[in-house]
């Protein structure tokens, strides 16, 4: 007996230190884009909540050795659907809060739960005895169940609509705008949002990148500067064309920050591989930027066309997202923390 409780209370302290251990890790790896892709994240957890389920009943038909690794995995599963459910929550009740009555809000939300959960005790209490002895049934029911629930879960969070742009949103705007010269409604950004898997872009984007990772002597830095004069950023592309790396100054505002990605977005329109598909945009300048990276253009020349697309549109393109609704004094656009300081005499970072 002794052995008994001396082994059940191991296997709860390694479960609830692992869990320890992935709930910090994962809050420090992914918190900041808790925000900014809060959907994708609330389905996230809805995953793992079914998984580490789904561990629980599997636990019986391991042996001893495993069943300790196994609910290490099922504690790990748990912690982290913690920290992205509980962060997940708050930001979808802040967009929910519209007359900003959020505690009213969050109040009536975790009314709902507990009224959905204590419909589904009471549903346990009358199926569990009819079908606890049979296994097939068991697993016949959870399967069943656990798919309409990540389905329904999925058409939830994809039929959320937020008018504040993050990455996601913001590259299908730009995208639309650049190909057609028109604005995508703030539902058709949202659908086009994908839930499940993250942004791909044609070369990777360093956002909120450290002023040393591009530029490490005071030359580079001063040449930057005359390109983004009086701005509270600096924009560069690598070599190799692939990656573009944004350094936001201190002081920077959201707005420019919009301004900034839009120019990156400028790149990205150039740079991507057509394969021999014919160039659709609206802008005639812009055509002839693709088709002259597609002989050859070096990198200066790129960075000075894209900005200067950037400062004869944007304004325009602010305007005509403001008219359909979108945000433009607040953004989630998930960059990293690096801040900087520069000057024409001396930097900080």
């Amino acid at each position: 007996m002794r052995e008994f409780r001396s082994g059940t209370l191991t296997r709860k302290l390694f479960a609830d230190g692992t869990g320890m251990v992935g709930r910090i890790l994962f809050a420090w790896y992914k918190g900041s884009s808790l925000d900014c892709d809060c959907k994708r994240w609330r389905l996230f957890a809805d995953v793992l909540n079914d998984t580490a389920i789904c561990l629980d009943l599997i636990i019986p038909t391991f042996s001893r050795p495993m069943i300790r690794l196994i609910i290490c995995i099922s504690g790990v599963c748990r912690a982290v659907l913690g920290v992205a459910a509980g962060a997940t929550r708050a930001a979808l009740t802040q967009h929910q809060a519209r007359r900003n009555n959020m505690a009213d809000v969050a109040a009536k939300d975790g009314s709902q739960e507990t009224l959905v959960h204590l419909a589904a005790l009471l549903i346990s209490l009358v199926m569990i005895p009819l079908i606890s002895e049979n296994a097939t049934l068991v697993w016949t029911l959870f399967v069943l169940c656990t798919t309409l629930h990540l389905y329904a879960n999925y058409r939830a969070v994809s039929e959320v609509t937020m008018e504040i742009f993050n990455q996601a949103r913001y590259h299908n705007v730009v995208e639309h705008y650049l190909s057609w010269g028109e604005i995508l409604t703030v539902k058709e950004a949202n659908r086009q949002e994908s839930v499940t898997l993250g942004l791909r872009r044609p070369v990777k984007l360093h956002y909120g990148a450290s002023l040393l990772s591009i530029a490490t002597r005071l030359e580079q830095l001063s040449a930057l500067e005359k390109v983004y004069e009086e701005s509270k950023y600096l924009l560069s592309i690598d070599k190799q064309l692939s990656a573009v790396s944004i350094v936001l100054h201190e002081e920077v505002a959201t707005v420019e920050e919009l301004e900034v990605l839009f120019q990156a977005e400028v790149l990205f329109f150039i740079l991507r591989d057509k394969r021999g598909l014919v160039w659709k945009t609206a802008w005639p300048m812009l055509l002839h930027a693709c088709q002259s990276h597609e002989k050859a253009t070096s990198v200066s020349e790129l960075l000075h066309f894209s900005r200067d697309f950037t400062r004869s549109h944007f304004s325009l393109f602010v305007k005509m997202a403001s008219a359909q609704g979108y945000l433009t004094h607040i953004a989630q656009l998930g960059s990293d923390e690096w801040r900087a300081v520069w000057n024409a005499d001396s930097c900080q970072s």
